[in-house]
């Protein structure tokens, strides 16, 4: 039998390995021992950026017994601070600790900092490669945060994300050390520089003593989780976003959510950051087109993924599916296990 090899050889592992997984239920993150919700379900409640009254008040039933030290370290751990932050905000009866709250709103105030020094950044490198005629695309970062969560203060980042054409990474590189950006990790080894890139298809800058990265990627996604998805794709279906007096294209909603899933397998779905952002661009975008998402899906041979992201959204955090979709994920029972399993193991990432 021929052997698979990328995305279907990926796949093919995860169908052997969840095969007796498909008696799990979906996850209860209720500490059966205390008869209580544990810290990791206050975080899991907590990062959304809109509430439902149901979920503040099991918060607030619980705040006097909650270990909140813990709850910080497991926001911080999932880098989804800024969105719990939010939520503790809305319930004026639970009293955080003094270094707790003054630690919320310390890192809250970062990244709204972070977010608007990240958006007048990547305008100005947009402009530079428009009056080149480049064409680029901007993914997750600043932009992302305002077109799914709609502030920019309630998502963390640390990088700002430029997808470009593969023949155009040496004019762009020779662009940005003009601007004084100087490649971080430079291969002192020319041999060792192209396999490095052509494992991570992307190249990492630095301005100044600046803290931040801006990655320059020429493929949506790392091998081997790089299916089908071309650039010219991509940039003819992408959308414009208007936030203060810059403009940024980027991937339409329905590709960046299949980018989304993409590197949320790519991460091993460690944080449940990867998991917020799918829920957040879904139910800000009640107008999804699931039949374009799903048709795209299949095209780029990445349904089994793009499966196990909604499953854990729905999961995880309580994602509304439609029926299409529900459909959709039961094609793949695999990946239902699998996000049950995915989905028990992230409170237990701070005590490995």
């Amino acid at each position: 039998m021929k052997e698979l090899s990328g995305e279907g050889a990926t796949q093919n592992r995860f169908a052997r390995n969840a095969r007796h997984l498909l008696h799990l239920k979906t996850p209860s993150f209720v500490d059966h021992e205390r008869g209580r919700c544990n810290e990791f379900d206050v975080v899991r409640l907590s990062a959304r950026s809109i509430q439902e009254e149901l979920a503040l008040q099991r918060i607030e039933a619980q705040s006097s017994t909650l270990d909140w030290a813990r709850i910080a370290r497991q926001a911080k751990f999932h880098r989804v601070h800024p969105l719990v932050h939010h939520t503790l905000q809305q319930l004026e009866c639970v009293s955080l600790p003094a270094k707790i709250r003054a630690w919320f709103e310390e890192t809250s105030r970062a990244a709204v900092a972070w977010n608007r020094f990240g958006l007048d950044e990547l305008d100005a490198i947009l402009r530079l490669l428009e009056r080149s005629g480049l064409q680029a695309l901007v993914f997750k970062g600043p932009v992302f945060s305002h077109l799914a969560y709609g502030d920019a203060g309630l998502r963390h980042s640390v990088d700002l994300d430029v997808l470009i054409q593969p023949e155009h990474m040496s004019t762009v590189d020779e662009m940005l050390r003009d601007e004084e950006y100087r490649r971080l990790n430079p291969d002192s080894s020319p041999l060792r520089r192209r396999i490095r890139f052509f494992f991570q298809k992307e190249h990492h800058y630095a301005r100044g003593e600046l803290v931040f990265n801006l990655d320059i990627h020429t493929a949506a996604v790392a091998p081997p989780f790089n299916p089908g998805i071309s650039f010219e794709g991509l940039y003819q279906r992408a959308q414009t976003v208007t936030i203060r007096e810059g403009r940024f294209r980027t991937p339409a909603t329905e590709d960046l959510l299949l980018l989304l899933c993409l590197h949320g397998a790519k991460d091993r779905w460690a944080r449940l950051k990867r998991i917020c952002d799918i829920n957040e661009l879904t139910r800000s975008h009640p107008d999804l087109d699931w039949e374009a998402v799903l048709v795209r899906a299949r095209l780029a041979q990445c349904e089994r993924i793009v499966a196990l992201g909604l499953r854990l959204a729905h999961a995880v955090l309580d994602l509304p599916l439609t029926e299409q979709v529900r459909r959709f994920i039961d094609q793949h029972p695999s990946m239902i296990a699998w996000g049950n399993r995915l989905a028990a193991r992230l409170p237990r990432r701070l005590d490995e």
